[in-house]
């Protein structure tokens, strides 16, 4: 199969919402999947090149499509643009996600949404950037996929009573624990803690898939970059245990990366709930395909079918003229796949003409809300699709 991946409006706005500027320290708490989200910069880093979100997209359109995702990337320090890759790849597996929605087969879904993120951060980079990625997808089955790639981590805790990691770190020591038993003890050896794979590499990365167990039918379980789960292995525990809800453990987790030296950007997601809460959070509330996302300082909502809609520059998402915000470096040029769009004379003047016609239904529709008007795009895109279609047949 050919993952090589066409930037989308959608990807394209997710990534721009995924790169917006955040504090130093931010946690937020998603009330209705009883979740927290959380992250740092730490103390010894000018950049977080981690990215957390959580995501909800409902079709009442096509059973079975609908989905949540919570999902954690931790650019690649040392490489180029760890926070853009991460950004990539989170935009890129949820618009997979969308497209690969007609497949009952939740493992091949996100499978193949995350060769599409390998892919699309690999043709930008050619394998001199990257992230890790770690992801929990849910259903509206119920179903629960469990997924890793690199070194963040996953970890299974039936009511915060016990917690086991069940993802395997995709590193020198990870692989030799995986294949032979052998856990180094020796952290002065630093090339035990080289990534094996990471998203963004190219050919031959594998997925790890793992089973996450509910108690009867509820489920809790972590996600963290390395920053949050360096803390030795006691005390992270301890923190979990004793906390009690999803944002404390977030809270108390972030503030402890910070307590032992904040050497690294620190990032956790915090999940407790039941199967059928997560199933019912899945039912449409307003007739249009929507995606939410939110991450550790907000949310926002992207009505899909009209996205769908629109016209787009492929290069927009990935601009590269503009300069970093942290270190006021360029990007680096983009790829060959990326190819330059010039608007017309003609475009330029029916552009023009729209946003003035823009500004006369802005002003018609003031008042309306925001869900209001997407419903009302869709409803008049279908509309003209079945007036073309009825004049087409009328034609022929």
């Amino acid at each position: 199969m050919n993952y090589l991946h066409n930037i989308t409006p959608l990807s394209s706005q997710i990534a721009t919402w995924l790169s917006r500027a955040i504090p130093k320290t931010s946690i937020l708490a998603v009330e209705e999947f009883s979740a927290a989200l959380g992250t740092t910069t730490g103390e010894d880093r000018s950049e977080n090149q981690d990215r957390v979100v959580a995501a909800r997209y409902v079709d009442p359109n096509r059973r079975g499509s609908s989905f949540l995702l919570f999902a954690l990337c931790d650019g690649m320090g040392g490489m180029l643009d760890g926070a853009k890759c991460a950004e990539i790849a989170l935009s890129v597996v949820l618009e997979s996600l969308i497209a690969g929605s007609n497949t009952d087969d939740s493992q091949s879904r996100i499978r193949n949404a995350i060769f599409s993120a390998n892919a699309a951060v690999n043709q930008r980079y050619n394998g001199r950037g990257g992230t890790t990625l770690s992801a929990v997808l849910i259903n509206e089955q119920g179903s629960v996929i469990a997924v890793s790639i690199g070194d963040s981590r996953i970890y299974d805790a039936p009511n915060w009573k016990r917690i086991r990691q069940i993802s395997v770190d995709d590193t020198i020591a990870g692989e030799l624990q995986r294949l032979r038993g052998i856990k180094p003890t020796d952290s002065s050896v630093d090339y035990l803690d080289r990534i094996a794979q990471y998203v963004g590499l190219g050919t031959g990365i594998e997925p790890r898939f793992y089973i996450l167990r509910s108690d009867m039918g509820k489920l809790a379980f972590l996600l963290t970059s390395d920053g949050a789960h360096l803390l030795p292995p006691q005390t992270f525990e301890q923190v979990i245990i004793n906390a009690g809800t999803p944002r404390e453990i977030v809270r108390r987790l972030i503030t402890s990366s910070l307590w032992y030296g904040g050497r690294d950007n620190a990032s956790v997601i915090a999940v407790s709930g039941e199967v059928s809460s997560f199933k019912s959070a899945l039912q449409s509330t307003t007739g249009a395909e929507v995606l939410e996302l939110w991450d550790s300082t907000g949310n926002s909502a992207f009505f899909v079918e009209s996205m769908r809609l629109r016209t787009f520059a492929p290069h927009a998402v990935f601009e590269t003229t503009k300069k970093s915000e942290s270190h006021g470096k360029h990007l680096s040029p983009p790829s060959k796949y990326e190819k330059r769009h010039v608007p017309s004379k003609r475009y330029e003047r029916k552009t023009y003409a729209a946003r003035k016609k823009e500004a006369a239904e802005n002003k018609k529709n003031k008042g309306k809300t925001q869900t209001e008007l997407a419903i009302e795009v869709v409803s008049v895109a279908r509309k003209k699709g079945d007036d073309e279609g009825k004049n087409s047949g009328s034609s022929s």
